[in-house]
């Protein structure tokens, strides 16, 4: 899905939220321009939003974050991240190459840092392509926020430890712990989603492949979810009753309906069961 946002769309937000009053001076001059892409948003009613956008540079792909809250905005490149402190350090060439060296078996030759993922005050997805004198490799750190990092680097040193009998997720290349930072390896050819949606290969093929990928999300989701955060449906209908306050601001009626649908999925919403693993935003590719 692309996202977009223009000035006259800000004006139009303001008059829903006061505390989006200064969201159409804090736009970017180039935002609705080449090289800028809204790639997230988040709006707090009354509280303000928090947007990243993505920008192709001559020397590659880079973020910027605007902050902005009825007392004013700010904009502030994606490594100067408060809550993130891992994230400069993740983005550092000098700094990353200590980390690489033994991972990768020897001194990095070169090394590429480009940010492909951003959400500001909760992670980054950043895309290390390294060179030694014995190969080419290709890892991805992720940044994250000090509540998010242990969670995460506990589920994946629990994968890695079943790597032998079935992969289900990319190999765990190591963890930087004193900057919330986890780096996993990369994965060669397509991605799934792209080859279920390619017409040109056939359909045999494609629910072949969708049967996998259904099997492989089975495996995942066999897992214990012992020492990480749990999230019962419960939890899942309470998040959707708080978003109703941004519906509201926006669309009454449509928020009533809504507002009528959760009560409904709270009514019914299963009792809590075994606790297993999943993943929020698990993806084909």
């Amino acid at each position: 899905m692309s996202l977009s946002l223009d000035r006259p769309t800000a004006a139009r937000l303001a008059d829903l939220d006061p505390a989006l009053a200064p969201l159409a001076r804090a736009l970017p001059a180039r935002a609705t321009g080449p090289g800028w892409q809204l790639h997230d948003a988040r709006w707090t009613p009354g509280a303000g939003c928090r947007l990243a956008y993505r920008v192709a540079t001559p020397a590659g792909t880079t973020f910027v974050a605007v902050d902005v809250d009825g007392g004013g905005w700010s904009q502030r490149d994606y490594r100067a991240d408060a809550g993130l402190p891992g994230l400069a350090p993740a983005a550092d060439p000098l700094a990353v190459a200590e980390v690489l060296s033994p991972l990768c078996g020897g001194p990095i030759r070169r090394l590429h840092i480009e940010p492909v993922r951003y959400r500001p005050g909760s992670r980054c997805v950043l895309r290390y392509q390294v060179s030694t004198a014995a190969q080419v490799t290709t890892l991805y750190a992720k940044a994250l926020s000090k509540e998010a990092y242990d969670g995460v680097a506990a589920v994946g040193a629990r994968l890695e430890a079943t790597r032998e009998r079935a992969p289900l997720v990319p190999r765990l290349a190591g963890t930087w712990p004193e900057r919330q930072v986890v780096i996993a390896g990369g994965v060669r050819g397509r991605s799934m989603s792209s080859i279920l949606g390619d017409p040109a290969v056939s359909t045999r093929r494609r629910i072949g492949l969708a049967r996998e990928l259904g099997h492989v999300l089975a495996r995942f989701h066999e897992q214990a979810a012992a020492d990480v955060p749990t999230r019962s449906a419960a939890d899942h209908v309470a998040a959707l009753a708080g978003s109703m306050v941004a519906v509201r601001c926006a669309d009454a009626r449509l928020a009533a309906r809504l507002c009528a649908a959760v009560e409904l999925l709270a009514a019914g919403a299963p009792a809590p069961g075994a606790a297993v693993l999943c993943h929020g935003a698990f993806r084909a590719g």
